[in-house]
């Protein structure tokens, strides 16, 4: 059974999700603490087999999902990293340990302890070969992990709240210097990312552009038309 002792080894700490999950305002949720939220794990981890788990542990293990999956895609955007992956996935692919002769295999792991886990094994090679043929042939993937991670946000949001995202807005009431950016979804965006800056520094360089780019690509703007919009220059009169 997993507890909330597990939350070391995923992105998000009890008090992060309690941050991210306010940002949301949801109808009939007050304000969570930490504690709120690792109460709601622990009873759904007891209770998940006997009935369907609350909203709370759903949208928890929905954030966690969403940046571990950020954090396996940033890392095939640096191509040192990328190099070293790749080749260890084909040793996985490659590394068929029921092809092995019965004596070799059994000074490996013994059978009694690799005959539970060779569905499991199979299931690794083939995720692993899947994987490798999904990745371009040199080189590192194209920077695109965030923008996958802020449009499965907007994803949540929406169903969170039951309202559209919006792309980044313009304090009008903010004084002295540029104007403040706003935005509800911004604000929720922002707090899950803070998180990841333990791990990324640089998650939040730029964002306001990941958001306004992810927003125009739901709404399906041609994405023509959005280069002609940014890079026009406005004609003095």
């Amino acid at each position: 059974m997993s507890s909330t002792r597990d939350f070391p080894a995923l992105p998000y700490a009890p008090g992060d999700l309690a941050r991210i999950i306010n940002t949301l305002s949801v109808k009939g949720l007050s304000k969570l603490s930490p504690n709120d939220v690792a109460l709601a794990i622990e009873q759904a981890n007891d209770e998940i087999r006997s009935q369907p788990p609350c909203w709370l542990y759903f949208i928890t293990g929905l954030l966690q999902g969403i940046a571990l999956e950020y954090l396996r895609d940033r890392a095939f955007e640096h191509g040192t990293r990328f190099k070293d992956a790749r080749k260890v996935l084909r040793h996985i692919a490659g590394a068929d340990l029921e092809a092995l002769p019965a004596s070799i295999r059994d000074q490996l792991i013994p059978w009694r302890q690799f005959n539970p886990l060779r569905s499991t094994l199979r299931h690794l090679r083939q995720n692993a070969a899947s994987l490798l043929k999904s990745l371009p042939e040199r080189g590192a993937l194209p920077q695109k992990a965030r923008f996958i991670l802020v449009d499965q946000l907007a994803d949540l949001y929406e169903k969170a709240i039951g309202r559209r995202a919006n792309k980044v807005g313009k304090d009008s009431n903010y004084k002295g210097g540029p104007r403040k950016r706003s935005g509800c979804f911004r604000s929720f965006v922002l707090a899950a990312l803070e998180p990841l800056k333990r791990i990324d520094p640089s998650v939040c360089a730029g964002i306001d552009d990941v958001i306004d780019a992810v927003i125009d690509k739901r709404r399906g703007k041609p994405k023509k038309q959005r280069a002609a919009k940014s890079s026009t220059v406005p004609i003095r009169q």
